[in-house]
């Protein structure tokens, strides 16, 4: 979508050095501008909604995919280790994972998973890890207790756009998860492997009715 603005932008600026037929250019070039901006501009001026009260205590959450072929373990371990988070939401594990794991320094929700939730706090309630040796969830949840009361993280992965079936299933497991918990004290975290303004997101910002603050992020 940024391409489309780009290209037309670009298109309607050399027509303005043609003395005749700059239709040609300025016609494609309003249509690819409008193309873009259309999908781009609802989720630049979406309302972010009520900003964090300054006396609320701040918890850090980093959403890391690691790729299952990387092999630079040892970096992204100590950067991970480097950021002191309270929760790490950790996508294609592998290595990184079992590095994290032996750190000492946080639980995990589950060793089998293709997302694994870290934190320095151990979760009261999670649907890991035995139950992950029988069959995989699709969403992992991590329950945990604070001053201000109970608060679930969901750690999602989608797949790519172009497998459609597996991104809706995938989006129904979610959207499932949702439903059994507050709104109000939950956290979403993942890798939705989808631009913030694409359909796949409207739907789900639809769907799920939890305040998505990630808007008009790459």
């Amino acid at each position: 979508a940024p391409l489309y603005v780009a290209v037309g932008a670009v298109s309607i600026c050399c027509a303005s050095i043609l003395r005749t037929n700059r239709w040609i250019l300025v016609a494609p070039g309003l249509a690819s501008l409008a193309a873009g901006l259309v999908l781009v501009l609802p989720d630049v001026f979406a309302d972010p909604g009520p900003a964090p009260r300054s006396t609320a205590p701040e918890l850090k959450v980093v959403q890391f995919n690691a790729w299952g072929a990387n092999r630079n373990t040892d970096s992204a371990v100590a950067w991970l280790l480097a950021q002191n988070a309270d929760i790490i939401v950790l996508e294609e594990g592998g290595k990184i994972g079992k590095s994290l794991t032996k750190s000492g320094q946080y639980w995990w929700n589950c060793e089998f998973c293709g997302t694994m939730i870290f934190s320095k706090r151990k979760a009261i309630r999670s649907n890991g890890p035995l139950e992950w040796r029988v069959i995989r969830p699709q969403v992992s949840s991590a329950t945990f207790e604070s001053a201000y009361g109970e608060f679930t993280v969901l750690g999602v992965h989608f797949p790519w756009p172009t497998r459609i079936e597996d991104e809706r299933v995938k989006s129904a497991a979610l959207a499932a998860m949702v439903s059994e918990h507050s709104k109000d004290r939950l956290i979403i975290v993942g890798d939705f492997n989808s631009t913030p303004w694409s359909f796949g997101r409207r739907r789900d910002d639809a769907r799920l009715g939890v305040l998505r603050r990630t808007r008009n992020l790459s």
